[in-house]
């Protein structure tokens, strides 16, 4: 392969990423939307996350990260509905 190949696919792959990003915080802010929606205003209630604060952040470190677990989110976000 040569180094004009090595650059195209290079670049390639930095358009599928960045395409891949759009998609993924496209489908993030739906997330938080959703909750917005419930009545949940995730940036007020704590977690039991390592390193999060709130349940936003909870939200955002599993989506980017796979910290906490999708469980542990999940009856967060009914405990807050529900509140």
């Amino acid at each position: 392969m040569t180094n004009k190949e090595k650059f195209i696919l290079l670049r390639k792959g930095i358009e599928t990423a960045k395409e891949l990003q759009d998609k993924a915080t496209e489908a993030e802010d739906l997330i938080f939307k959703a909750l917005d929606d419930l009545g949940v205003d995730s940036a007020k209630h704590n977690t039991a996350a390592e390193n999060a604060s709130n349940l936003l952040e909870a939200i955002s470190c599993y989506i980017h990260y796979g910290e906490y677990s999708i469980d542990g989110l999940m009856k967060e976000i009914q405990k807050a509905y529900e509140e």
